[in-house]
């Protein structure tokens, strides 16, 4: 029966075989023998139900620092403009001529890029038990999916506010943009676009790494 059997009664008693005495020390073998069996069932189910709670630990933690991402993300999104303005003034001030708006948006979104990849290394993020499909870790679509309207919406209100601009106003070419124009800050953008999803994959990747390698640690020294 694999010990899921035990006899008990007071025949099955080294001593006092047929006697009450007997009957009590089958209980108490049975007893013992019983909180042994559960004591092992409780330990083979113990690694499993500590994986579990890290897995819902490492999801919750995932999730409120994606959150805190998309929220960051999201403000970036309502100061994009000003700050588009305050570099484009920044060229007009030193006597730039060409591509203004190319040069002023591509900063502008360099910037964000570049902050985006920092606080991602910073968030607390657990990608070490996330797949990895050729090279690419599963979570990039969580980290690219905030900016999924933020350059359609950036490049919206950057041609609204060069039409309306007095500045550019003796800048035909930046006043109103044309199609050409528009296409080719729409490759410099693209280009950027690649380069930080390229990087944030290196900081994941980098993330999982260091989380197995102190596992690893963590193993040896335990």
């Amino acid at each position: 029966m694999e010990g899921k059997l035990y006899l008990g009664g007071s025949e099955t008693a080294a001593h006092g075989a047929g006697y009450l005495e007997g009957a009590l020390e089958a209980a108490k073998r049975i007893d013992r023998d019983l909180a042994r069996a559960w004591e092992s069932i409780e330990q083979a189910a113990s690694p499993k139900l500590q994986t579990a709670a890290i897995d819902r630990s490492t999801a919750s933690v995932n999730a409120a620092s994606l959150a805190q991402f998309r929220s960051w993300v999201a403000v970036q999104s309502g100061t994009a403009l000003d700050n588009y303005r305050h570099r484009l003034n920044h060229n007009l001030a030193g006597q730039q001529k060409d591509q203004l708006t190319q040069m002023a948006i591509l900063e502008t979104v360099e910037e964000v890029y570049n902050r985006a990849l920092a606080i991602l290394d910073d968030l607390p993020l657990d990608t070490s038990n996330l797949g990895v499909e050729r090279g690419r870790s599963a979570m990039m679509p969580d980290v690219q999916a905030p900016f999924r309207d933020f350059m359609q919406s950036l490049l919206d209100d950057v041609v609204a506010f060069n039409r309306t601009s007095c500045a550019l106003s003796n800048f035909p070419d930046e006043h109103h943009p044309s199609k050409e124009y528009m296409q080719t800050i729409l490759r410099d953008i693209a280009a950027a676009w690649q380069e930080f999803s390229l990087a944030a994959n290196r900081v994941l990747l980098s993330k999982a790494a260091r989380s197995h390698s102190q596992g690893m640690s963590v193993g040896k020294l335990s």
